[in-house]
């Protein structure tokens, strides 16, 4: 699998892509990560690393809805693209427009940024 799943922490997930990957893969990952989220009685932040992935597999838009479903699973918190290159950036957040979910992405460009924005969305206000 070209996806593989990091449990950083009980409230931190990383899905690290590496090179070129299949939305199978991403499926795959996606619904492991949920089956742990059922057994979770908090709330999990993921980090989705695409330091060392620079394409998107074909169709993108046309996976929007499964990704969506988990996006908005009530133990996903928020969701740092680490790394991304402009076009993973531009579907990102086309994908954020069209599922009114913009509040829960945020975008990094190393994971040390990404756990800092993290930690400052965790403290209270």
């Amino acid at each position: 699998m070209a996806i593989s799943t990091i449990w950083e922490s009980e409230t931190t997930v990383r899905h690290i892509y590496e090179g070129s990957w299949r939305w199978d893969d991403l499926y795959a990952v996606l619904d492991e990560t949920t089956t742990v989220l059922e057994d979770h009685e908090y709330v999990v932040d993921i980090i989705a690393d695409f330091s060392n992935s620079s394409m998107l597999p074909p169709g993108p838009t046309s996976h929007f809805k499964h990704i969506e479903v988990f996006i908005k699973h009530p133990r996903v918190g928020k969701v740092v693209a680490v790394g991304t290159n402009t076009i993973i950036e531009t579907f990102a957040r086309i994908f954020m427009r069209f599922t009114r979910s913009n509040d829960r992405f945020l975008f990094a460009a190393t994971l040390e940024e990404a756990h800092a924005k993290l930690a400052d969305s965790r403290s209270p206000k």
